[in-house]
């Protein structure tokens, strides 16, 4: 199953304690609800039996290389797991996971598989 989701990816953010209560960043807070919502829009080419556990990541097009990957993977699963696609994080269902950049003058997107 592939899916791709359109513009940069934001890296993973830490969250800040304010008053007890854990607060992420409104950009970050912005981009996963966007990511999300077009994770949704994808779901009609899901199949709700398969359960995948592999993911392959391939950031194509102008995504900022100062940017660790692994905070950016990890954006890409936690969006996953809240649209469904996983049941979790855990490596009890993600066995396999890859990352890769296709820099090029493109407009930046993420394309996904899963398998």
């Amino acid at each position: 199953m592939q899916f791709k989701l359109t513009g940069d990816t934001k890296s993973k953010a830490r969250p800040r304690f304010y008053k007890g209560r854990a607060l992420l960043p409104k950009a970050y807070r912005d981009w996963k609800e966007g990511a999300i919502h077009q994770l949704y829009m994808q779901r009609r080419n899901f199949d709700e039996s398969a359960k995948p556990s592999e993911v392959h990541i391939i950031f194509v097009g102008k995504h900022n290389r100062k940017n660790d990957l692994d905070n950016k993977m990890g954006a890409i699963i936690d969006c996953l797991v809240q649209a469904k696609y996983l049941k979790d994080d855990s490596l009890m269902h993600i066995t396999k996971l890859s990352a890769e950049l296709k820099y090029s003058a493109e407009s930046p997107c993420v394309l996904i598989e899963l398998i």
